[in-house]
């Protein structure tokens, strides 16, 4: 309980927002999002999918099938959908539609936190996680796989043994594989979108670390392209 106290302290420090969703005023979390709102991408109305549970079975088959390049090149019916906590609430709760740039994502991470810790602090057992969250699966004799939603979005691992119950094949498909597919959420993001900042790499960036902070700390390294 120790650990959780120091959790929600670090979370009210931070700014954790209030019933009504919205974090306190001035805090780091509400001057974040001011600062990513700034900069957003402005853009036309997309078709969005979201990866689930419901797509489990087929893309473990097609990992353990004969394509070598699904696992770095997935598709679902010619599609990338999008995965991570965004994604996650907007199935979750069934919201509309509304804007769908950085300051969205980056609100549905804040509330998936405050959501976790609320879990941690009623007990946070497996048993009372959402639905779907973890999935194993039995594919026959030495073939088993298993998803779970992790924090960058739907992780994917899938595991054949040989006749003498050594590892033959592994086989693992990561969330950063359908964000930044060549037409997935990403793109779609970008595409026909309107600056509203002067310096374009702060919106290309913002779009990109709503998506994957992982790979946002990478580019802090590097030049982004002005292309």
């Amino acid at each position: 309980m120790k650990a959780i106290a120091q959790i929600v302290a670090a979370l009210a420090a931070l700014g954790m927002p209030n019933e009504d969703g919205v974090p306190r005023p001035g805090s780091p979390f509400a001057l974040c999002i001011a600062a990513l709102d700034e900069v957003d991408l402005k853009s036309i109305r997309i078709a969005h999918s979201f990866l689930s549970v419901a797509d489990d079975r087929n893309i473990i088959e097609r990992l353990l099938g004969d394509d070598p390049t699904f696992c770095h090149c997935p598709d679902l019916g010619g599609h990338a959908p999008e995965t991570g906590p965004w994604a996650r609430q907007m199935t979750r709760d069934r919201l509309w539609l509304g804007r769908s740039g950085a300051v969205e994502r980056l609100k549905a991470r804040i509330a998936e936190i405050v959501r976790l810790c609320e879990w941690l602090k009623s007990g946070a057992h497996i048993d009372s996680a959402e639905p779907g969250i973890i999935e194993s699966y039995r594919l026959g004799p030495g073939r088993a796989a298993a998803a779970v939603e992790c924090a960058r979005g739907r992780l994917y691992h899938a595991v054949e043994l040989d006749p003498q119950g050594q590892i033959y094949r592994f086989e693992f498909l990561a969330p950063t594989e359908w964000n930044f597919h060549r037409s997935g959420p990403l793109v779609r993001n970008l595409q026909g979108a309107v600056l509203t900042a002067r310096r374009h790499q702060k919106a290309v960036r913002a779009v990109i670390e709503s998506l994957d902070p992982c790979v946002g700390f990478i580019l802090k390294f590097r030049k982004v392209d002005d292309a």
